[in-house]
């Protein structure tokens, strides 16, 4: 656990690094953010439940986004926001990518 955003949230180390500022995954946002050791605490083995968070890749979206087509992107696409895909590739090494039609009518 590390503290973000002024509170212990759910985290996994992205790295050993010895200038005491490890980058650390926050699994419930997605977010990876330097945090100082002193705020990095073990994870209670009593609170232990699935990640629900994943990274995934969006398929057919432009390679560069105007900013007002980014604003909607995030909008649609905000923490806690249920979205519906409609089709959801394997890649290698468990990764994955997604296809979601309605976006392109959004970003069109």
């Amino acid at each position: 656990m590390a503290k973000y955003m002024g509170k212990l949230c759910r985290g996994v180390s992205m790295e050993l690094v010895g200038d005491g500022y490890p980058s650390i995954l926050f699994l419930d946002y997605g977010n990876i953010v330097k945090i100082h050791v002193t705020d990095i605490r073990g994870y209670p083995g009593q609170l232990t439940y699935p990640v629900l968070t994943t990274e995934y890749v969006l398929m057919d979206l432009p390679e560069e986004l105007t900013d007002a087509q980014a604003k909607r992107l995030e909008k649609q696409l905000e923490v806690g926001a249920i979205v519906t895909v409609d089709e959801i590739v394997e890649n290698e090494e468990n990764n994955y990518s997604l296809r979601i039609e309605r976006l392109q009518k959004l970003l069109s």
